[in-house]
C-alpha cells in the first residue's frame, strides 16, 4: 500500500471537546493505520496517553488515518508500531495527531486541558524510543534491577518502601548519601558495560523535555517502554538518585552529561505537590522545550494559583516576552511579594526583571528543596508595584541600604568534590579564596569569616533549614584548611588568619556548600559595600558602585545597577543584577546585627525605581 499517494488528512475544527486515535490491528510489516474520533468529556471515554518526544519534526513517515494520509515523525511512527496488537484496536490520546497543531485558536484550548487528558488515562505509557544499534536497551534494564537491588541491599529498604517518598532523592537518597554502597563495589558482571548501558538510558532526550513533568506527573500509573523493554519507575528514578549523590565519581563516567538529575526531579514534590509554583519553574528552566512559551503552558495544569490566574491562561497570539512578563504580573498578585524578582539572574528578556524561563537556572535555588526561608528583610510588609507595559519598566518601592564598594567573583563549583581529589586543584582553590579574603575580610578576618561562611551558604544548611552559624563556620575552616594543605607556608599563613583557632564538634569540610550536581554554574559574588562594610553573597557578577535594595514584601535583598542617562535631569532608571544575602540584614531591622547592619536600615530612605 503506497501512503504516499493518499489525499492529506484535513481536520474538522474543535472546540471544547478532544480527539482519540484509534489505533487499528495490524502484522508487524503492515502499514499503520488508524481512526480519529471526537469525544466529550461527559462520555467518560477509556484511552491511554503517550508520553514521548517528537524527534526531528523534518523526517515524517505516512500512516493512514480515516483512510486518508497524515504524516507523523520517525519516533511516533516507532512508537505506534510498538504499540499496535495484531488483534485489536487501541486507543490513545497522542498530541500531535490528536490536536491540529497548525490551529493557533484549537492548540491553545487543547493545550488548557492536557493535564485533565493525561489525569483521566487509564494509565501513561511512556515511549523512550527504539533500541540503540547495540541493543543496550536489554542490558540498562537488566543494570536497573542489579543497581537497585544493591542499594537496596545496603540501605535495608525495599522498593514499595520507597514508592511512599514524595521525593525520593530529597527525602531518602540525600538523606543516606553516607550509607550509599561504594559503586565500584557492587557486584557485577562486566561493570564497564553496566555503565555505558545506564549512561545511554539516562542520556535520552525524553527526560529533558519540559512537556513530560506534566504527562509524568498527572497519573501514577505508568508504563516505561525503550525498546521492547519495560522499565519500573521506582527503581529508575533510584538509581538516577544514586548516581547524582555520588556526583564525583558519575563525573568520572560520564554521568554529569546525561539527564539523571531530571529523571531524579520529575515526579519528586516541587514538580507534583508544590504550592509555589515558581520553584516549579525553576526546576522547570532547566528542561527543554521547541516554543519557548511552552515553558509556561507546559506546566499550567500543575499551577496552584488563583488571583493572576488568568495571565498565564495558554495563548499562542502572544509573543514570549508577553507571556514571561504576565508571570511576573501574575506572581505579583497572587503572593504579594517579590520573590518573582529572584529568577531573573542572566535574563536576556530586554528587560532585566522579566525572567528567562526557557534559559536553564543553574544559579543558587532561592527555594531548594521547596522550603521556604524565614528572612524577612523587610518585615511583614507587602510588595508596592506597577508595570508599564509600553516601556517594559517596572516601579517598586522600598529601601537603597548601601552601595557595593568591592565585589569578588567565585562559582558553586568550588565545593565539588571533584575539585578536592588533586593537589593541583586544591592549588586552584586555594589561590581563589585569598584573592576573596583580601577584598572582603582584610578589615577584620575573624568577622570575615562568620560573614562570608554564612553568605556563601545563604545563611541555610544542606537540608535548606536555618543553620547554626557556628557549624557553617566550623565547616568552613575546615574545608579552608583542606584546599590549603599542599600550599606553600606563606599561603597557609595568610588562611590560618581567617580560620578560627577552635574548631566545633561535628564540622566536616565535605559538608560545606555542596552543589546539587555538577552543572556548569555561572559566576556569583562575595561583596562588601561601601558605608557599613556589610559582608553578602549575590547570584550574579557584581561589582562596585551596585546597590543593595530592599523592596516591600522581599525574601532576599535585590542589586541593582544605575542605568547611565542620557543628559542630566533624564530620570534615574535601573538595571536588575540578581539577589543577595546580606549577613546581619536577614531578618530586618528589629533583629539586625551586628550594629552596622542596624545603622544601614536606620540610615535608608524609602523610595521608588524605576527597573528597566
Amino acid at each position: 500500500m503506497d501512503l504516499h499517494s493518499l489525499e492529506p488528512y484535513q481536520y474538522d475544527e474543535l472546540l471544547s471537546s478532544f480527539r482519540l486515535l484509534e489505533l487499528l490491528p495490524g502484522q508487524k510489516d503492515e502499514p499503520v493505520c488508524c481512526r480519529l474520533t471526537t469525544v466529550e468529556w461527559r462520555d467518560r471515554p477509556v484511552y491511554e496517553a503517550l508520553s514521548y518526544t517528537w524527534g526531528d519534526r523534518s523526517v515524517t513517515v505516512p500512516l493512514k488515518c480515516n483512510e486518508k494520509r497524515l504524516d507523523v515523525t520517525t519516533n511516533l511512527h516507532a512508537a505506534l508500531l510498538h504499540l499496535r496488537t495484531q488483534h485489536g484496536p487501541r486507543t490513545l490520546w497522542v498530541d500531535a495527531v490528536c490536536t491540529n497543531q497548525r490551529n493557533i485558536p484549537e492548540r491553545g484550548i487543547q493545550v488548557s486541558q492536557m493535564r485533565q487528558i493525561y489525569e483521566k488515562a487509564q494509565s501513561v505509557i511512556v515511549w523512550l524510543g527504539p533500541d540503540s544499534e547495540a541493543a543496550l536497551a536489554g542490558c540498562a534494564a537488566a543494570a536497573l534491577i542489579t543497581v537497585s537491588d544493591a542499594i537496596c541491599e545496603k540501605l535495608e529498604v525495599t522498593l514499595s518502601e520507597l514508592d511512599s517518598y514524595p521525593d525520593l532523592y530529597n527525602d531518602y537518597i540525600f538523606k543516606n548519601r553516607e550509607r550509599l554502597p561504594d559503586p565500584e563495589k557492587i557486584s557485577l558482571d562486566s561493570p564497564s558495560s553496566v555503565w555505558e548501558s545506564l549512561n545511554w538510558l539516562y542520556s535520552n532526550a525524553y527526560f529533558s523535555r519540559v512537556w513530560v513533568i506534566q504527562e509524568i506527573n498527572a497519573n501514577e500509573s505508568r508504563s516505561i517502554y525503550c525498546g521492547t523493554q519495560l522499565l519500573d519507575w521506582t527503581r529508575l528514578q533510584l538509581v538516577a538518585g544514586y548516581l547524582v549523590a555520588e556526583s564525583a565519581w558519575s563525573k568520572r563516567y560520564g554521568f554529569s552529561k546525561s539527564y539523571c538529575w531530571w529523571v531524579g526531579r520529575l515526579t519528586a514534590s516541587g514538580f507534583s505537590r508544590t504550592k509555589n509554583w515558581l520553584q516549579m519553574m525553576y526546576l522547570a528552566s532547566n528542561f527543554s522545550c521547541s516554543d519557548s512559551r511552552d515553558q509556561i503552558y507546559g506546566l499550567r495544569g500543575l499551577f496552584n494559583s488563583e488571583k493572576g490566574s488568568a495571565l498565564l491562561h495558554p495563548d499562542y497570539s502572544k509573543s514570549v516576552l508577553e507571556v514571561y512578563r504576565n508571570t511576573v504580573e501574575a506572581a505579583f498578585l497572587q503572593s504579594e511579594n517579590t520573590d518573582v524578582l529572584l529568577y531573573t539572574p542572566g535574563t536576556q528578556m530586554g528587560s532585566s526583571w522579566v525572567p528567562e524561563w526557557n534559559k536553564p537556572m543553574l544559579f543558587r535555588n532561592p527555594f531548594r528543596f521547596g522550603k521556604r526561608p524565614p528572612w524577612k528583610p523587610m518585615g511583614d510588609t507587602k510588595a508596592i508595584w506597577k508595570i508599564d507595559r509600553e516601556t517594559n519598566t517596572l516601579h517598586l518601592s522600598g529601601v537603597i541600604l548601601d552601595t557595593i564598594k568591592a565585589a569578588e567573583p567565585y562559582n558553586e563549583n568550588y565545593f565539588c568534590n571533584s575539585k578536592m581529589e588533586t593537589a593541583e586543584s586544591r592549588g586552584s582553590l586555594a589561590k581563589e579564596w585569598i584573592r576573596i579574603f583580601e577584598t572582603t575580610g582584610a578589615a577584620s578576618p575573624s568577622q570575615a569569616n562568620a560573614a562570608v561562611s554564612t553568605s556563601l551558604s545563604f545563611g541555610l544548611d544542606p537540608n535548606a533549614d536555618l543553620a547554626n552559624e557556628s557549624i557553617l563556620e566550623g565547616n568552613f575552616s575546615l574545608y579552608l584548611k583542606a584546599v590549603a594543605q599542599d600550599s606553600p607556608a606563606d599561603q597557609r599563613a595568610l588562611f590560618g588568619e581567617y580560620m578560627p583557632r577552635r574548631s566545633w564538634p561535628g564540622s566536616d569540610a565535605n559538608a560545606f556548600g555542596k552543589p546539587v550536581w555538577d552543572f556548569d554554574y555561572p559566576t556569583s559574588t562575595i561583596f562588601a559595600t561601601q558605608k557599613h562594610e556589610l559582608i553578602g553573597c549575590s547570584t550574579a557578577v557584581n561589582r562596585p558602585g551596585d546597590l543593595v535594595f530592599l523592596p516591600f514584601g522581599c525574601t532576599y535583598p535585590l542589586i541593582l545597577r544605575p542605568l547611565e542617562r542620557d543628559s542630566e535631569g533624564d530620570e534615574q532608571f535601573y538595571r536588575l543584577e540578581g539577589f543577595a544575602y546580606v549577613y546581619g540584614v536577614m531578618m530586618g531591622v528589629e533583629k539586625a546585627v551586628p550594629s552596622a547592619a542596624r545603622d544601614a536600615f536606620e540610615e535608608a530612605e524609602e523610595l521608588t525605581v524605576k527597573i528597566r
